[in-house]
């Protein structure tokens, strides 16, 4: 507010008092104190997608992210119930790709056990010849009816998909090849679905149990015991 004097008139020859005037300024125009933003939570559509999830190809498909992503991944107690000599050799981490005819989203720890059939020697010579180009030792046992370990499904992928992603990263020179999909992509599932498999792990001492079908959980107190014996949480 600003005051301004008025002079007075003069009244019997003495000056009036002088009457103040005023000016009301505008008031400042009020500003709303701003709020400080919180940080954007990372969601699924934030994360990186690998060629999997995407409609172009690029590499590293396997290696590096998906490794990455490997370690967050949740154990339920999901396991599945395959023959020798295949089930062995994916906890031996010799079988990265486990085919199957029907497509699953499902994404974690997965357990394998081995089912009870007649497992013929010849058998078992034929599998270690088909994945002997990899150099890695192969087990002295194959044990049936048996939990034998676990390992991390990362993705799972149609046979058509498969065959594209090989075919390109074949195109690659080597020094732009990740090691992983190298690995990778030296198996070669039939099935028109594969669980992509990392993190091989297989139990010191196989536990005896049964199965099921497709998909299942484990009794609560062989899962724990499982994880105990791999010194897993």
């Amino acid at each position: 507010i600003t005051h301004h004097k008025m002079s007075g008139k003069k009244k019997g020859g003495q000056a009036a008092p002088a009457t103040p005037s005023f000016t009301v300024a505008a008031p400042a125009a009020y500003e709303k104190p701003k709020r400080a933003q919180k940080p954007k939570q990372e969601t699924d559509d934030d994360k990186p997608k690998t060629a999997v999830e995407t409609s172009s190809t690029a590499f590293p498909i396997w290696g590096g992210v998906k490794l990455r992503q490997a370690q967050n991944l949740k154990d339920e107690g999901t396991a599945i119930t395959m023959w020798q000599p295949w089930a062995s050799l994916l906890v031996w981490g010799i079988k990265r790709f486990e085919g199957r005819v029907w497509n699953s989203d499902f994404r974690g720890r997965l357990w394998i056990h081995s089912a009870t059939h007649s497992l013929e020697e010849s058998e078992i010579k034929a599998m270690e010849e088909e994945y002997a180009h990899l150099g890695l030792p192969f087990p002295k046992a194959y044990p049936q009816s048996a939990l034998l370990g676990c390992v991390d499904v990362v993705d799972m992928v149609a046979q058509e998909d498969l065959q594209r992603y090989r075919a390109e990263f074949e195109k690659l020179p080597p020094e732009a090849q990740d090691p992983t999909d190298a690995y990778m992509f030296k198996d070669n599932s039939p099935m028109e679905f594969a669980f992509v498999c990392v993190n091989p792990k297989r139990l010191p001492v196989p536990l005896a149990m049964t199965g099921q079908h497709k998909l299942w959980k484990l009794p609560k107190a062989v899962h724990e015991a499982a994880k105990q014996q791999l010194e897993l949480k």
